[in-house]
């Protein structure tokens, strides 16, 4: 019997088959043939989920007892597959971008072989036949080129775990796997493929839900309309049985499923309910002792049991989408799930209803941005394995964890069809580009194709971003989330993303991109303020009035970890991050200047020795080298490094310097300054107006520096710094100049100086001695 679907413009029949021996002939008749109407074979057997399958899609049907007669001979019933295959490659242009990849094993029947080629010849694919995915890897000597556009790996589902796909990630290729447990698998999943093709092609409104379970500061619930999908964005408190269940359930058309939260293996779980896997196909009855174990749901020998408890407990069939998106731990497992393979939420909605199941073996940290970059991917038309290469190199931009996800289908799979919003540029001689994205109100994903040289290809950043309206004036950024990341595209060419949850509303972006991260760099000068204050507090008697702010500080920072996880692709955080730095920039240099001057009034007054002060802090001797040169005089002179704790598990390197020549000992943070001194310096009773030191920056920063001189041997000499504060710029040199004035009481003979100086909130300490004579 033969029946069709009435549909404006089918392109799908099923035709019964009395037997499995007429597939060969079935098969054998499309090899190398073109039609617009493709017809899928039933069996008897395997009619009862088929039909269930059309009729929750509302496809009606035609009967006719015209029995199917096959053109080919009999003679073509002895061709081998292998025969058939090599007619269908050969068929196929000689650039056919897609590849069908079968991962044969001892449990392959011939049924398998021949759906698997009746898929291949239906959607224009050339077949590779595998003998293990190591044969792939390994690429002995196969005929997959690395100019392919898509892998598509049909394999028995015990092939599918999570060590495969770590094997295959390297490769960053659109790929997709159909594990299959029989034939029916096979025969199912190709025509769900017709069907979706029909049903989105029709231009029937479709529904997409983003259920995020896991924000709880997030904007309120959201429907979008674009074009024939219908977006709906539900918040946590929004996942309710009552809150979805008439956009979920009552209407059949939910085409994409996007879900963050906590999972099992078994499960979906949303606030009052969960779609349980287990039960959803027969129970086990035969299979029970040697299937379950102390891992296994309790429900698999209990029915009414469950151990998520408090959720009523609903059929994964009862969520019925066609491209699931889920951003949660352990789905992915595959054959290596510690419940049995046939109980899985993968296993269910692949055998089911969904024809593409994106999700990831590994624990998840996960964020939102993951799943809201996964629907406009979709949304503006991308296939689902150009989503999986996206969304994989967002996680590998956004640091948000070292993971990856996988496609459980087609990777040629596709459903939006939004015209996507892009401009092109090239970097590859200049260090910062302007950028311009207009007409994008309605929007919500737009694009940069970025030209960089090699070596730019992961360094790319934003150097500032601003909305402006339809008269060009900027507005303010919105409370709403605005995302954005650079991935690489190709070996000379980055993209860079922008995407939000609802529309940008600005009639155009206006962007900076630079190789320069501003925010790296502020932030490398912050800890280096840290580390200098944790100095300070372990070293130096810091009064009461500067302990205040210096825990204002560290109340300040308090909200930049959160901030600067987030930084990289979120729009809101970095613009946060960025000023709270700039706050905590201000904050530092003046606690710095503070402590720096309290510490020159100290010593002026006490006449101690720093050096010596700060030498049972030290911890040890980690290196020590005696081929150094004296900044002063340029003789020989002794170098050590040394570690000071300033916490638990915590420390600051120090360096210092003893010259066997002409005495000096300075001692400095592990950045090094370059200074040259001017040695064997003498005064007399007229005083002395010299230059003392040369400091150039060899940093690519400017530098601010305050310089302090004590006479530690004696009160009776007034010390002057001729311009104690002065600013360096990168790769230019300045001289520090000293004015010494003695008293007349004061004898003859070699006196010690400490000079303090604060280089960007850094404490250098040098000491020199100067030769009086009575003249």
């Amino acid at each position: 019997m033969e029946k069709s679907f009435n549909m404006d413009n089918p392109s799908v029949m099923l035709r019964s088959l009395q037997s499995k021996n007429q597939l060969r002939f079935f098969v054998k008749d499309r090899v190398g043939t073109v039609d617009s109407l493709k017809m899928v074979p039933v069996f008897e057997e395997n009619q009862e989920s088929i039909f269930a399958f059309l009729e929750k899609e509302d496809c009606a049907h035609l009967f006719s007892d015209r029995p199917y007669v096959p053109v080919a001979s009999e003679i073509h019933y002895t061709d081998s597959i292998e025969e058939w295959i090599a007619q269908h490659n050969a068929a196929l242009p000689s650039t056919c971008p897609e590849v069908c990849l079968w991962v044969e094993s001892s449990t392959w029947e011939v049924e398998e072989s021949l759906f698997a080629l009746l898929y291949a010849i239906y959607f224009n694919k050339k077949v590779v036949s595998l003998n293990s995915l190591d044969e792939f890897t390994e690429n002995k000597e196969l005929s997959v080129r690395n100019d392919d556009d898509s892998w598509f790996f049909i394999m028995p589902y015990s092939l599918l775990d999570g060590e495969s796909h770590l094997k295959l990630a390297h490769f960053a290729k659109p790929m997709g796997f159909l594990p299959f447990t029989d034939y029916t698998t096979l025969s199912l999943y190709l025509l769900k493929r017709i069907v979706l093709e029909d049903k989105v092609n029709s231009g029937m409104r479709l529904n997409s839900v983003l259920a995020n379970r896991i924000k709880l500061r997030e904007d309120e619930a959201i429907q979008a309309d674009a074009g024939q999908i219908e977006a709906h964005y539900l918040p946590r408190d929004q996942c309710t049985l009552e809150s979805t269940s008439d956009l979920m359930f009552r209407q059949s058309r939910l085409l994409e499923f996007n879900y963050m939260s906590h999972c099992r293996e078994c499960a979906i779980v949303m606030n009052d309910y969960l779609f349980c896997s287990v039960q959803a196909g027969e129970p086990d009855t035969d299979n029970i002792p040697e299937e379950c174990n102390k891992f296994a749901p309790r429900c698999l020998l209990h029915t009414d049991q469950c151990c998520i408890e408090n959720r009523k407990r609903l059929s994964i069939k009862d969520l019925y989408a066609k491209f699931l998106f889920l951003n949660g731990c352990n789905l992915g497992d595959g054959a290596q799930s510690v419940i049995p393979y046939r109980h899985t939420i993968v296993r269910n909605l692949i055998e089911g209803h969904a024809l593409s199941v994106i999700t990831t073996p590994s624990i998840k940290i996960g964020d939102v941005s993951e799943n809201i970059l996964a629907h406009n991917i979709s949304k503006y038309g991308y296939t689902e394995g150009i989503k999986i290469q996206y969304i994989n190199e967002f996680l590998r931009y956004s640091g948000i964890e070292n993971n990856h996800y996988y496609q459980i289908g087609d990777p040629n799979l596709m459903y939006g069809g939004l015209k996507v919003k892009k401009t092109r540029v090239s970097m590859t001689d200049a260090s910062e580009v302007k950028v311009t994205l207009s007409d994008i109100a309605q929007e919500t994903y737009a694009e940069v194709d970025i030209q960089v040289e090699e070596s730019s290809l992961h360094g790319l950043d934003l150097a500032k971003i601003s909305l402006m309206d339809s008269d060009h004036r900027q507005i303010p950024l919105p409370q709403k989330k605005l995302y954005f990341a650079f991935i690489k595209s190709d070996v000379s060419r980055v993209k860079l993303l922008l995407f939000s949850n609802q529309p940008f509303e600005s009639d155009e972006i206006h962007v900076v991109i630079t190789v320069r991260n501003h925010v790296e760099e502020a932030m490398k000068r912050i800890e280096i303020y840290q580390d200098s204050l944790d100095f300070f507090k372990e070293c130096v008697s810091i009064g009461s009035n500067l302990k205040g702010k210096i825990e204002d500080i560290h109340n300040y920072w308090k909200s930049v970890p959160y901030l600067y996880r987030r930084y990289r692709y979120c729009l809101q955080s970095r613009n946060k991050l960025e000023k709270i730095m700039h706050k905590l920039e201000q904050k530092y240099s003046n606690v710095s200047q503070e402590i720096y001057s309290q510490m020159v009034s100290y010593t002026s007054s006490k006449r101690d020795i720093f050096f010596e002060k700060i030498s049972e802090k030290r911890t040890n001797i980690t290196a020590l080298a005696f081929t150094s040169t004296c900044y002063d005089c340029g003789y020989a002179s002794a170098r050590f490094e040394s570690s000071i704790m300033t916490g638990p598990g915590k420390s600051v390197k120090r360096i210092s310097y003893k010259c066997f020549q002409c005495g000096c000992i300075s001692d400095f943070p592990e950045a090094a300054l370059s200074i040259k001194g001017n040695p064997y310096l003498r005064f007399g009773r007229s005083g002395l107006e010299a230059k003392l030191y040369e400091i150039s920056n060899q940093q690519n920063v400017p530098l601010e520096i305050n310089v302090e001189g004590i006479s530690i041997d004696s009160e009776l000499i007034d010390v002057e710094i001729i311009r104690d504060k002065l600013e360096i710029q990168p790769g230019e040199s300045s001289s520090i100049f000293i004015k010494l004035k003695p008293s007349s009481e004061l004898k003859q003979g070699v006196y010690l100086f400490s000079f303090y100086i604060l280089v960007n909130s850094q404490f250098y300490y040098l000491s020199k001695t100067f030769g009086y004579e009575e003249k």
